[in-house]
């Protein structure tokens, strides 16, 4: 004989349902007699289709998210709740310079060098990964720098750590991301170089300067004045002022100029603008140009005294001009070599030319030939001796014979 028994087996068969195929999971328990026989045979049929498709989509998904892990731009890293690295995506071990093994092998108390975004040494306890392990909590938008063996240099990333829990609320994979900003950091690090010196020439500058925020809407507001604008106004305008208030004689002008810079990026510039602040009138030549998005820049150069000097030569040559021109006396204007460059009617009526005939001539040309010469070496030797002024009086033959006096 045979001992009397049990035996149970499970085994899964597939079953061809309505438009389907499912899958039925077969439990079976045999009862043994005495000499081997089976006595009774109990089944337990459970159907497992659902449950099935459930670990083929699961499947499908790691497959995804394994591709995307392998092939992202953005270095990742899985951590366990302990610290251990489990898990390192290439971009990983490029941005850190170092193999995915060998990332693995170190853990994050590896020896790294990190920088905090002011530059000063950071500890690693204190980075995204430091905290995130120790807090349980995310830490995202973290900048920092980190020594870059192979290239021998500090990368900036820009580091995210998210801690996953599972159904119970316990912490067991910390996911750290981060990509390389070294680029976008150093560009950034010569943009506020850059504002710096040309704050520190703005400041400096013995040009009057404002600077003004120009928003896409809304008013033009005042920034700041240097030291050269705050000598030139009398009145000082607040922070943020809007335009308007701060400089309203001008606004209108300067409001125009500066929506067109912003609008077209060009550089902008009025001649003459004249200002009045209590007592004082001004005129200024005004320049406009942009220095970053959204900021512009206005140059003030005050010409009231080029405008009051232009004005009283301008006055001059008027009556300088009606002078010669009213004037009963012939009077000529001569270069050194004696050509007529301008001359009045008086002496045209003098000599008997018309003006277009004349200037542009020598002057010896109104008088006869036989005196022409004579009357140039005279001339020259004249102007041979500048500052002095010659009187002098005598007959003389013109072109037409006639003499006068």
């Amino acid at each position: 004989g045979v001992r009397a028994g049990y035996r149970l087996s499970n085994w899964e068969h597939p079953v061809a349902g309505e438009g389907s195929r499912e899958r039925t999971l077969v439990s079976s328990m045999v009862a043994m007699g005495e000499a081997g026989q089976v006595k009774r045979l109990w089944c337990v049929l459970q159907d497992v289709t659902a449950e099935r498709e459930t670990q083929r989509a699961l499947a499908a998904t790691e497959q995804k998210h394994s591709a995307l892990f392998e092939t992202m731009a953005a270095g990742a890293i899985y951590l366990s709740a302990g610290g251990q690295v489990t898990g390192v995506n290439p971009a990983a071990a490029e941005i850190l310079g170092v193999s995915c093994e060998e990332i693995i092998r170190r853990g994050p108390d590896g020896n790294w060098k990190y920088l905090s975004e002011d530059g000063s040494p950071l500890a690693q306890e204190e980075t995204a990964i430091g905290r995130a392990l120790r807090e349980g909590g995310p830490c995202a938008g973290e900048l920092l720098a980190i020594w870059n063996e192979e290239k021998d240099e500090w990368r900036w990333l820009l580091a995210n750590a998210v801690p996953h829990r599972n159904h119970l609320g316990e912490f067991h994979t910390l996911q750290v991301t981060f990509s390389d900003v070294t680029e976008l950091r150093q560009a950034q690090v010569a943009v506020r170089e850059s504002e710096l010196r040309f704050r520190s020439v703005v400041e400096s500058s013995p040009i009057a300067m404002h600077l003004f925020a120009v928003p896409n809407e809304g008013p033009v507001t005042f920034e700041e004045a240097n030291a050269a604008a705050e000598r030139m106004f009398q009145a000082r305008a607040g922070r943020g002022a809007p335009l308007e208030e701060a400089f309203p004689l001008i606004s209108g002008v300067l409001n125009s100029g500066i929506r067109q810079v912003r609008e077209w990026g060009d550089v902008w510039h009025a001649d003459r603008v004249h200002h009045q602040e209590r007592d004082k009138h001004s005129v200024y030549e005004i320049h406009a140009f942009q220095t970053s998005p959204g900021r512009v820049a206005v140059m003030y150069q005050d010409i009231t005294e080029r405008t009051v000097a232009e004005e009283a030569l301008r006055k001059s040559e008027e009556q300088f001009r009606l002078l010669w021109e009213c004037s009963h006396d012939g009077m000529r204007l001569t270069d050194e070599d004696g050509r007529l460059l301008r001359v009045n009617e008086a002496y045209c009526r003098l000599v008997g030319l018309e003006r277009p005939a004349i200037e542009g001539q020598l002057f010896n040309g109104c008088l006869a030939p036989e005196s022409r010469q004579e009357a140039l070496d005279y001339y020259r030797a004249r102007f041979a001796n500048p500052g002095r002024v010659f009187n002098g009086e005598g007959e003389v033959t013109l072109w037409d014979g006639r003499k006068l006096w």
